[in-house]
């Protein structure tokens, strides 16, 4: 009989992850500028699937981080389908406000307008002068993590000067910035300004040589393309002028799939150098690691949690608020995360983990489900994802209109939603500083369009205009 149920719950975890796989084939197929814009929380999610199947076909493992066994009781369902109601609610939402009868569109710049010294120009002259100081930094400190096999945190902690620490701080921000550059011109004038791209890949560059293996090029590079859906919802309705000579080749399909690939053979040798190379000596403990961080850590808290959930224990809101918003170990920090770890490994060892700066993977929805519940939370699950959607319409919509000061908020209370998207972050909305962005963003995005229409732009492109054409 146990074989039985184990082949019932094997049949039902491969139903829906079939199931979920197919909602995004439909999302690919009918809303392409949506997965462009959400392949950081994309990402995420399928790798998080993929981990739950594994540990549902598989499973129970032992996870070492939790110190129990992970897997099977069908737990993964209920992570599948909390994906599958978040990004139903965020894609639904998304096409509906990028219509064209709700969207309104900007008219190209007639040849007689271009040149100059544009915005563009500005930024990425700024950009070239931080590169330049951000690799200088680290070559006159004579400290380079790659080449002495050092660990970024390592690094980080005992070597690196302000500028990494504030690239990696708000690198994201500044990626986004870089991305939106380079698809303003092709909606102003035809053609993208492939200088941005050339940044981005000098940050991928200096993110190598600093010991990163994976994070910071998935975080670096799905803010960076994040604008480019701009483009493709500006062409769904208007004419854009064809790419020609370099930029046709580039824009490649082909191209594009090499250059991705090129990406992920670095993302991966980045990897094996960190465990071949740095961490473990050896070859079973290495394999061990590398298995548990890839198809085990990123579910384990969400096993457990599941467990208390739907099990006989139940959810206490009242533990969850204490170690969230009343009395969390490090306010300054992911306290969702920091709840989750506390109900499984306690509040002495978490302490101890996040003084050495380690915090686990994970945290949504098992954050928010510890605290209000897993049947009233898929309701928060959906209006996270209706939320997460205005947000990002509301930023291509900036994009494409050239509202840079409202681009700017949005794109801070974006980054702030994507912390509880990715890390279960719940105290964000604690902070007096969200609240103000908040407001920002929606003064902004009111009064910036208004704005523009009796004014002119508040932040003008060119700043100056070139010889007429």
């Amino acid at each position: 009989m146990m074989g039985v149920y184990a082949l019932e719950g094997h049949l039902v975890a491969i139903a829906g992850l079939l199931a979920l796989v197919c909602v995004s084939v439909l999302l690919a197929r009918y809303s392409p500028a949506f997965v462009v814009a959400s392949v950081l929380t994309l990402v995420m999610i399928a790798h998080r699937s993929v981990a739950a199947a594994s540990l549902e076909l598989t499973g129970p493992l032992f996870a070492d981080q939790v110190d129990r066994f992970v897997g099977g009781a069908g737990y993964a369902v209920y992570l599948w389908g909390s994906f599958a109601v978040f990004l139903g609610a965020s894609a639904l939402t998304f096409r509906i406000l990028t219509k064209p009868a709700l969207f309104s569109q900007r008219r190209q710049p007639s040849a007689a307008q271009t040149g100059g010294l544009t915005l563009g120009d500005i930024v990425f002259g700024i950009g070239v002068g931080f590169l330049l100081g951000l690799y200088g930094d680290m070559f006159l400190r004579g400290v380079i993590p790659l080449f002495v096999g050092m660990e970024r945190v390592e690094y980080a902690r005992e070597h690196a000067g302000v500028l990494h620490l504030w690239l990696f701080e708000y690198g994201s921000l500044l990626m986004l910035l870089f991305g939106t550059l380079c698809v303003v011109r092709r909606i102003q004038i035809g053609c993208y300004d492939l200088r941005f791209v050339v940044l981005l890949l000098a940050v991928f560059g200096y993110c190598l040589l600093a010991g990163h293996r994976f994070s910071a090029f998935y975080a670096f590079g799905s803010f960076f393309v994040l604008p480019f859906a701009a483009v493709i919802i500006y062409k769904s309705q208007n004419s854009l002028v064809a790419l020609t000579g370099l930029q046709a080749w580039i824009m490649r399909p082909r191209i594009i799939g090499t250059g991705a690939a090129l990406l992920l053979m670095v993302v991966v040798l980045a990897l094996a150098n960190s465990y071949v190379g740095i961490r473990f000596e050896d070859v079973a403990e290495r394999n061990n690691s590398l298995y548990q961080r890839i198809f085990i850590q990123p579910v384990e808290l969400w096993w457990v949690s599941a467990g208390r959930l739907f099990g006989a224990a139940g959810w206490d809101p009242v533990a969850a608020y204490h170690w969230m918003f009343s009395e969390p170990l490090d306010p300054t920090r992911n306290t969702g995360m920091q709840m989750l770890m506390v109900l499984v490994l306690g509040d002495a060892r978490t302490l101890e983990l996040l003084g050495h700066g380690t915090q686990y993977t994970g945290g949504f929805p098992e954050s928010l489900y510890e605290w209000i519940g897993p049947f009233h939370g898929i309701v928060v699950v959906a209006l996270l994802g209706v939320a997460y959607a205005v947000l990002l319409a509301l930023m291509v919509r900036s994009i494409i209109q050239g509202y840079y000061l409202a681009l700017f908020w949005q794109t801070y209370v974006y980054f702030a939603l994507c912390i509880v998207l990715v890390g279960g972050m719940l105290n964000v909305v604690t902070v007096w500083t969200f609240w103000v962005k908040l407001g920002a963003m929606v003064l902004f995005s009111v009064l910036e369009p208004a704005w523009a229409r009796w004014y002119g732009p508040m932040v003008p492109w060119q700043l100056v205009k070139g010889r007429a054409i």
